[in-house]
Order: structure tokens, then sequence, then C-alpha cells
């Protein structure tokens, strides 16, 4: 029966683990996207280009602490900048 609880508790890190590379990997893509718009995008978005370029440059690990791991919505790096103002 031990055995059995071990491989659940195993398998729940794993999937949690797994979430979290595919939220960084999300947010790195995200990140990239948001360095790359134009001035013109960033204004109708409501950021300006130093909040752009400081969320660009943070790690894919760092995502905003209000926002869960496991139900992050699409558009992490632009959550994250709404978030914090």
């Amino acid at each position: 029966m031990e055995y059995r609880v071990f491989l659940v508790r195993l398998g729940r890190v794993l999937a949690r683990t797994w979430r979290r590379i595919q939220c960084a990997i999300e947010v790195s893509a995200e990140r990239r996207q948001l360095a790359g718009l134009d001035d013109e995008a960033l204004k109708d978005l409501g950021i300006s280009r130093a909040q752009a370029a400081f969320e660009a440059s943070r790690a894919p690990w760092d995502v905003a602490a209000q926002l869960s791991v496991y139900d992050q919505p699409r558009g992490h790096a632009l959550h994250a900048l709404k978030a914090a103002e």
C-alpha cells in the first residue's frame, strides 16, 4: 500500500513540475513576442517600451506571484505587467 501512495505522490510531483516547465516555456515565448511589438502596439496595450523591455528581461520562471502556476491565463507577460501597476 505504501508503494502505491509513493507512486501517487510521485505522479503529482512530476505533473506539477511538467506544468511549471510548460508555463516557463509559454512565458518565455510571450515575453519574446512582447519585446518584438512596435511602439503603436505597446501603446494600444497601455504599456511603455521600458515596461515591455523590463518584462522581456525577466527569467522564464519569474512569473507574477499572484498568478497560480496551475491555471495561468494565456498572455502571462501582459497579465503580469498589468498586475504590477
